[in-house]
C-alpha cells in the first residue's frame, strides 16, 4: 500500500466545541473502548505522540484506538485524515472510504486534499472492482483400478545357457491396491501374468555307446515354458501422467517340457521328452506412455530358476527379456 504520506502532523488549533463536533463517529466506524470516548483527554500531544509512534511502528490497530481518543476530544481534521489511514492500511476499505469523505468535507490544506482525494479514489475503484474468482484446484484423475495387457517381445538365455533366443508372448492382468503402503507415494499394482516361449539349442556330442572308441552325434534340444508369475509393479509416476516410469518383481514358476532328438551317421536315436516345475524370480523395469484409453510400454526383465532334468542335466532357465506391450486401464 502507498505510504507516501503515511502520518499527517497534528496542528495546533484552538479546541472549539463546535468544529465539527462527531465527524469521526458515525462515517468512520470506529468506537473508543471501554467508554474512553465520553472522557476528557488531557494531554493530546502525548496520546498524539503516541499514535505517531505506533503508526511509524505499523501498529495501526494502536494508532487508530489512540486517535479516535483524540478525537472525542478534538476532532481535527487532521486527526479525521490520520484515521482513515490507519483504516486504509488495516484493509477496512469501507471504514477508509468512509474517514476521507469526512476528512475532505473538513477543512484540509490543498496538498493533504489531493492526498485524502487520490487515496480514496483508489479505493474506491478497488471496492467496486469485482472479487477475483480463485478456481478450484483440479483434483488427479482417479488411479485405474483395472489393468489388462498384452506383450511380445524376446528371451534370450544366452548369457546363462546353450539356448538360443527366442520370440516369447504373454498376457497380464492387474489390479491397484487403493492404498499407499508405507511410504510408496503410489499406490502399488498387483498382477498376475503368463507368458510362454521356446528356445532351442543344437550341438554335437561324443558318446561311447556308439563304439569302441565313441562316435560322434549331432542332438537338438527344444525347451518349451509355460512362465505363470505374480508380480507387483511401483510406479514412480501415476498412470495419469503422460508417461510412467515402473519397477516389477515377483515369484515366477517355470513349467517346462525339454524336447531332445540325435542322430549320428544318418541313423536316428528317437526322441525323448521330459517335463519339470521349477521355482525362480524375475525383476523388471519399464516405462508406460499414454496412449488412447490405454498405455502402450517398453520393458526389460531378467528372470530365472534351476532346471536339474535328466536330458539336459544341471542348468538353469536363466534369461534377458525385451518387451513391448500395450495395457488397457479401466
Amino acid at each position: 500500500m502507498n505510504k507516501s504520506s503515511p502520518w499527517i502532523v497534528i496542528a495546533r488549533v484552538s479546541l472549539c466545541a463546535a468544529l465539527l463536533p462527531v465527524l469521526w463517529v458515525g462515517p468512520v466506524g470506529a468506537q473508543p473502548s471501554d467508554g474512553l470516548a465520553a472522557e476528557p483527554v488531557e494531554d493530546i500531544d502525548a496520546l498524539f505522540a503516541q499514535a505517531a509512534e505506533a503508526f511509524k511502528g505499523e501498529r495501526y490497530e494502536q494508532a487508530l484506538e489512540l486517535l479516535v481518543r483524540i478525537s472525542a476530544s478534538k476532532p481535527d481534521p487532521i486527526i479525521l485524515f490520520n484515521i482513515a489511514r490507519c483504516h486504509e492500511e488495516l484493509a477496512h476499505t469501507d471504514q477508509a472510504i468512509a474517514a476521507f469523505e469526512v476528512a475532505l468535507a473538513a477543512d484540509l490544506s490543498e496538498a493533504q486534499r489531493q492526498d485524502a482525494q487520490a487515496r480514496l479514489e483508489r479505493l474506491k475503484a478497488e471496492a467496486s472492482r469485482p472479487p477475483e474468482v480463485v478456481p478450484d484446484p483440479v483434483e488427479p484423475g482417479p488411479v485405474p483400478d483395472l489393468v489388462l495387457g498384452v506383450h511380445a517381445g524376446v528371451t534370450a538365455p544366452q548369457p546363462f545357457g546353450d539356448l538360443k533366443s527366442a520370440p516369447t508372448f504373454g498376457i497380464e492382468v492387474g489390479l491397484t491396491a487403493p492404498f499407499d503402503l508405507g511410504s510408496f507415494l503410489r499406490p502399488l499394482q498387483f498382477s498376475f501374468g503368463m507368458s510362454v516361449t521356446n528356445p532351442k539349442a543344437e550341438g554335437v556330442g561324443v558318446s561311447p555307446a556308439l563304439g569302441p572308441e565313441g562316435a560322434s552325434f549331432e542332438w537338438a534340444l527344444e525347451q518349451r515354458m509355460l512362465m505363470l508369475e505374480v508380480s507387483a509393479t511401483w510406479r514412480f509416476i501415476p498412470l495419469t501422467e503422460d508417461w510412467s516410469p515402473f519397477a516389477q518383481l515377483g515369484p515366477r514358476l517355470y513349467l517346462m517340457e525339454s524336447i531332445m532328438t540325435a542322430s549320428s551317421g544318418g541313423g536316428d536315436f528317437g526322441e525323448s521328452r521330459e517335463t519339470s516345475t521349477a521355482f525362480g524370480f524375475f525383476i523388471s523395469g519399464g516405462v508406460d506412455f499414454a496412449l488412447g484409453p490405454g498405455s502402450a510400454f517398453g520393458a526389460l526383465d531378467l528372470g530365472g530358476s534351476d532346471l536339474d532334468q535328466t536330458i539336459t542335466g544341471d542348468l538353469n532357465t536363466g534369461a534377458l527379456s525385451a518387451r513391448l506391450g500395450y495395457r488397457l486401464h479401466f
